[in-house]
């Protein structure tokens, strides 16, 4: 199995067009989040301490470590 993580503050630094937050977020209920919001999420996360977040559900993933615990 392999896991894969983004990097929160690259991501914001590396793509300043909003276009490239298209997609990259689904709400619970299956909708996608607008770029706008998505951007906006990520600032809260890194805000947050976030440095990492995984690419896919995974229940034990260290948001600020980067790896599972």
């Amino acid at each position: 199995m392999k896991h894969m993580r983004v990097d929160v503050k690259s991501y914001l630094v590396n793509h300043d067009h909003i276009d490239d937050y298209s997609g990259i977020f689904t709400r619970e209920d299956g909708t996608e989040l607008s770029p706008r919001e998505a951007k906006g999420l990520m600032i809260e996360m890194y805000a947050r301490g976030h440095k990492y977040i995984p690419m896919d559900n995974c229940p034990n993933f260290d948001k600020k470590k980067g790896y599972f615990v």
